[in-house]
């Protein structure tokens, strides 16, 4: 299943810094299509739909736009996650310290707070 394009609404427009006319988006679901090539719609379920779009209309205008990578999404950071190396004889202390970068059994040096 791979998300193909990402559906959004037009909620107002503001000017930039060179005073061109430009348009915010929220994005409201995705379309998807399935391993057999089938498409689906995804709706974000905590949007209120009766807010989104003109107010002299009784429909929303939605468009689409083609997906793009997201941020550090779930899978991202679960494939991260799985690419850590696990070593069944290393302690609990030392696999904390080596992934906080410091040694939590020493006392810090609170010498530089200036509080």
């Amino acid at each position: 299943m791979r998300r193909k394009y990402d559906l959004a609404v037009k909620v107002s427009e503001y000017q930039d810094n060179y005073n061109r006319t430009r348009a915010r988006w929220k994005n409201i679901g995705s379309l998807m299509e399935d391993d057999k090539g089938g498409e689906f719609i995804m709706l974000d379920k905590y949007v209120n739909y009766a807010l989104l779009g003109q107010s002299d209309r009784d429909t929303i205008l939605v468009s689409l736009f083609e997906a793009k990578e997201r941020g550090n999404s779930a899978g991202q950071a679960q494939q991260q996650v799985q690419q850590q190396s696990f070593n069944p004889n290393m302690s609990v202390q030392s696999m904390q310290n080596s992934q906080l970068g410091f040694d939590i059994g020493q006392p810090m040096d609170n010498s530089g707070v200036p509080f």
